[in-house]
Parts: C-alpha cells; structure tokens; sequence
C-alpha cells in the first residue's frame, strides 16, 4: 500500500455511486486511508460497515451541503444502460452530467475549491480505426451517454482553468473481479457475467467471431489507480484513459476462462459463435484498446495483476458462492 495514501488520511471524502460495483471497492479502500469517507446514494444504503449518506445530487440545496463538507468527491454515479440513455437523453443528463453542473456551480459560489475525480468512458473515441487509442485520437462519440460524458469532461476541464476547481477525468473500459457490489446494470460487466455463467455450465455466446480487442483491468488495479489519479497534481485538467496496455481479443479471454473453469471445476464449457442481433450498438463492435502509457507515466501507476491471475481469483470468487466480497 503506497505511502502517498496517507495524503487521504485527513481529507473529508465523498464517493458517489458507492453502492454500486466500482465505487463500493473504492469507498473500501479509501476507507482504509480516511475515517473521513461517505458513500453517496440515493437511496438508503448498507455495505457492511461503510458509511453512506443520502442524497440527490440534483437538488442544489443537498449538493451545497456537500461540498461545504467535503474535500474530495470521487464522482461514480450515473446511468450506465445505453439503451435508456438513447431512449431518454434528458434522463441521462439528469443522471450523468447535472450533478457534476450543480458541485461545479456550488464549489463556485461558496468560493471552495474541491477536488473532483470523474469516471469518464473509453468510448468517447467512438469508432475510432486504430488498435490503441490515446488521448490525442479525436473524440467521437455516438452515443448520448458518451457525448454526456464527454460534455462533463470538457465542463470539469474549463473549470479547472479558471481554478474554480481541480479534477481529472479517467476514461475507463472493460472492467472485471471481485467487488462489494455487483453491477445494477445487467449490460455491464459483460466477463463477471460470463464467468459466473460458466461456472454454472452456462454456454459462452459470443457475437460474430468475438474477434474486437478490450483491455481488461481488474477492479483492484483500477481502483489502486483511481486512488493515484486522487493525490497527483500533474493530472489536474486532463482526461486520460486508465487501464492495462495488454492487447486481448474477447474470443481468446474466452478461451482462458473455458480452459480455467475446466481446471478449476472439471466443467466443460462451450462456446457458440452467433450472429449480432438486428438492434445491436455500433459501439458494441469497436476493436480498440486504450493507450494508458500517459497516465502512468505521470502518476507512476502501473497494473500489478495479469488477466491470467485476475480470471482464476474472479473464478475462484463466484465458485465460492458469495455474490461480493466481505468488507
């Protein structure tokens, strides 16, 4: 555990979407560094022993609140399901960008300048043509939901020129293990899913010939990173993808989970190749990864566990028959 976590130790922390699966595994750690760390949701709340609050981020009086309490918000809450999003763009502003407006605005007019941490998307690239993308590739996204992200990246940007408040943007993709929580959204965490299907015997789907790339990241990796974007300076105003520099294509992590289950459990699982459905996304078929080299090189982080190690311990972890971890 880096020293350089001590920076947490007296910093009042706010979490939002800590119910769900990535933020509950990051109010865990930065629970270990601060006594001083809420979860924010919007609906009553309990994770073990974390501390959770109540709150709507769209009501501006609850949001001021917040801000005059608290020193760091790590912002995690939001819709995830793109089809709702498509359906109900007002929706996903409401639940995507307002929040991220109404903490800017209440940092602004209270004269306090926090720290916001934002979990962006790596599909703010779009269809992007390239195996690696970085951040200098041109941002097109297609859908609402990553061109509301991206609105929020470029609001949290401008206002940390104007020194109204400090943040960085993390372009997250493709991540799996175990976590606190699982995921509310049933399209996300597409490999837990599957992982946990196959230990039941379940047949592995794949699209096509399940031939795109991801970079998959386990949640401890991107949390640990997550936690170095917190205390670094050199990131302040950017927008960076976070995540493994491993080129995987899905059909072959497939293949590593097909041949591990039988291992492990002594179970065969097939893999069946089918065709894309009629209303599939455009965005379901991109085939790049992100470039991460940039984050790392300016806060050091780098990813300690290897697909191999992070699929066998995720394994192991749905075999046991918890749903998620204990605090």
């Amino acid at each position: 555990m880096p020293k350089s976590f001590n920076y947490y130790r007296n910093k009042k922390v706010a979490v939002s979407g800590a119910s769900g699966f990535i933020g509950s595994y990051l109010l865990n750690e930065v629970n270990k560094h601060s006594k001083l760390a809420y979860g924010l949701s919007r609906r009553k709340t309990k994770i073990g022993k974390l501390k959770f609050l109540k709150v709507d981020l769209n009501n501006k009086k609850s949001v001021e609140k917040l801000v005059k309490k608290f020193d760091i918000f790590f912002h995690f809450a939001s819709n995830t399901n793109l089809s709702k999003a498509e359906e109900n763009p007002q929706y996903n502003f409401d639940s995507n960008v307002r929040p991220i407006i109404n903490i800017v605005e209440c940092s602004a007019r209270i004269k306090k300048k926090i720290k916001i941490i934002f979990a962006s998307t790596g599909t703010v690239y779009g269809l992007s043509k390239k195996k690696f993308v970085n951040e200098n590739e041109k941002t097109q996204p297609v859908t609402i939901y990553d061109k509301h992200k991206l609105l929020v990246e470029k609001i949290l940007k401008v206002n940390t020129q104007f020194n109204v408040i400090d943040s960085v943007s993390l372009r997250i993709q493709s991540v799996y293990g175990e976590s606190l929580s699982k995921s509310k959204d049933k399209t996300r965490g597409v490999l837990n899913k599957i992982i946990n299907e196959s230990i039941d015997g379940k047949k592995i789907q794949l699209y096509g010939k399940g031939n795109y790339y991801r970079n998959y990241i386990h949640i401890k990796d991107l949390v640990n990173g997550i936690l170095f974007a917190g205390i670094n300076k050199k990131v302040n105003g950017m927008a960076l993808n976070i995540g493994t520099s491993k080129l995987l294509k899905f059909f072959n992590v497939c293949k590593m989970i097909q041949g591990y289950v039988l291992k492990l459990r002594g179970k065969k699982v097939k893999i069946f190749f089918i065709k894309w459905p009629k209303k599939y996304r455009l965005i379901d078929k991109r085939k790049y990864i992100l470039d991460c080299n940039k984050f790392k090189k300016l806060t050091k982080w780098n990813e300690e566990i290897p697909i191999n190690k992070g699929l066998i311990s995720t394994i192991k972890f749905f075999d046991s028959g918890d749903n998620v971890l204990k605090k």
